[in-house]
Formats: structure tokens, C-alpha cells, sequence
């Protein structure tokens, strides 16, 4: 029996309420880091990390509730709307999903925003180590000159720190990361969860918070049923509608995180029989 967690995006909210609700399962004794595949994009990047490179993720989770536990992020005006409505000016009239992802890469490379250097001090603060967890984690992120799909392991020798910042990189608001002679932008532009990457494997949870409609739902739901068609068994939880309501307009404002998590937590206890039913 092989297993795969998919860990999708979703911001500082989406970190939050990912580690609250992987933390709200372990508690409750169900253990998910066995997973053979542990895929994180963006926010699940740094979620899926964290999973892997704690013993348990009690601390991170206590960490997120105290107060100034945001005082290393930087803070950004953003609006999902706006962004949203900049990203499908930017991708407007795109012959087909490469083109789109290669428009939005150029987007992101034309932004001003914060430096690299200082947007990986934020990356690196964020986890526990500098070290990969292992070989079952991969974190996805998208080539901005290609609009290739890129996906990082141990096996990558990039450093963990630069690959999380890659799979992180909002256009627009974050800038691509610089790895060799390629810039990287977040893994979210090709997929909100690149669950295509756990093929083959007999049982995938899907972890995924708050979704809007569009492409981004678009893919989920293709994604899902080809893993379905392809003989997998697959779980899908989004958060639910308390956790949503943690989040406000901005879901990378530092300060959704705390909220999130505790939502998140309680979540996954709800869901921990149901997860521990279908992991085994």
C-alpha cells in the first residue's frame, strides 16, 4: 500500500490552517509522516516541511498562538480581488496553460518587490532546519521563463530554504527565486496542489485550504478524477467554513496565521477518525 499527502496553497492562511489541521490529526493519534510522497506547494511547502523535519508539530503549532510570533514576516497590502483581476489581465488572451504560466512568470520578474535575500530570511525563520526532512517530500514550483513545472527533493541539491521560497513566490507580490541560471515563481501558477505528481500511488489525501471557483478549481477537479481513473483513492478536505472565516481579505497577512491554525487544529480533530479510516 503506498500513500501520498498532497499539501496545497493558500498563503499565510493556508500555512496556519495546514499545520493547525495536521497537528489537530497527530493529536488525536493519527500519524500521517509515513506518507511515501509528501507534495507541498506553496503554503504546503512550508507545511509539508515542518511535518517532516519535527517530531511533532505541538511547538510550531504553540508558536503560531503567541503573540509577536509574526514579528519576522513582512507584511504586504494584498487583495485577492485585485490580484486576481491583475492576473487574468496578465494571462488574457494566452493560447494555452504553458504561454499562460510563461506570461505570469514575466509578470513576476517585471514586479518590484521586497529583495530575494530579504524574502528568504522570512522562508528560512519559518522552518526548523536547513536540512531536508528526507526523500518523500517534494515542493513544487514553476520555471518563469518556461512555465515548466519544477519539483525539488533532497535529490535537487538545492538547499531547502531556496526551494520552499520558490514554491512560495507570489507573482506579483514576492519575487522569483534565483537557482543556477533559472528564477522560479510559486508552484500554485501551474496547480493549487500538482497532485498529479502522486500517480501510481494507491491512497492520496488532499489537503487543501480556501479555493475560489476558475482555473485554480478547475485543475483541482481534473486532478482528483485522473487520480480516480487512474485506480487511486483519494481524499479531498478543504477547510471549512470557520477556518474561512480566520482568513479575511488578506490571506498572506502574518496575523491570519495564529487564527487559522487553532481553526485548522480543531478541524483536524473532527476529521482524524474519517483520515485514520482511510490511511490505513
Amino acid at each position: 500500500m503506498t500513500r501520498a499527502l498532497i499539501l496545497g496553497g493558500g498563503g499565510l492562511f493556508g500555512i496556519g490552517w495546514e499545520v493547525g489541521f495536521l497537528w489537530g490529526v497527530e493529536a488525536s493519534g493519527v500519524f500521517l509522516k509515513n506518507a511515501d510522497l509528501v507534495v507541498g506547494t506553496s503554503a504546503g511547502s512550508i507545511a509539508g516541511s515542518l511535518l517532516l523535519q519535527t517530531e511533532s508539530l505541538l511547538q510550531t503549532f504553540d508558536d503560531y498562538q503567541k503573540a509577536g510570533s509574526t514579528a519576522r514576516e513582512i507584511v504586504v497590502d494584498f487583495d485577492t480581488t485585485t490580484w486576481q483581476k491583475n492576473l487574468a489581465s496578465v494571462v488574457s488572451g494566452a493560447l494555452n496553460e504553458q504561454e499562460v504560466r510563461q506570461r505570469i512568470g514575466q509578470w513576476a520578474m517585471d514586479s518590484k518587490t521586497t529583495s530575494e535575500t530579504a524574502r528568504l530570511d522570512v522562508i528560512r525563520f519559518r522552518l526548523v532546519s536547513d536540512s531536508w526532512p528526507g526523500p518523500s517530500l517534494a515542493i513544487t514550483s514553476v520555471d518563469a521563463f518556461t512555465g515548466d513545472l519544477a519539483v525539488f527533493t533532497a535529490e535537487s541539491k538545492v538547499a531547502i530554504d531556496v526551494a520552499v521560497a520558490a514554491s512560495c513566490a507570489v507573482p506579483g507580490v514576492w519575487p522569483p527565486v534565483t537557482i543556477g541560471a533559472h528564477r522560479y515563481i510559486d508552484g500554485g501558477m501551474r496547480s493549487p496542489i500538482n497532485s498529479d505528481l502522486a500517480k501510481g500511488m494507491d491512497k492520496v489525501l488532499v489537503l487543501l485550504p480556501s479555493l475560489a471557483g476558475g482555473r485554480a478549481a478547475q485543475a483541482v477537479e481534473k486532478e482528483i478524477d485522473d487520480l480516480e481513473n487512474c485506480a487511486s483513492d483519494v481524499l479531498l478536505i478543504t477547510s471549512d467554513e470557520w477556518s474561512n472565516s480566520t482568513m479575511g481579505t488578506n490571506p498572506l497577512n502574518p496575523a491570519v496565521r495564529g487564527p487559522a491554525a487553532l481553526a485548522g487544529f480543531l478541524q483536524g480533530q473532527k476529521a482524524a477518525l474519517q483520515i485514520a479510516s482511510f490511511w490505513r
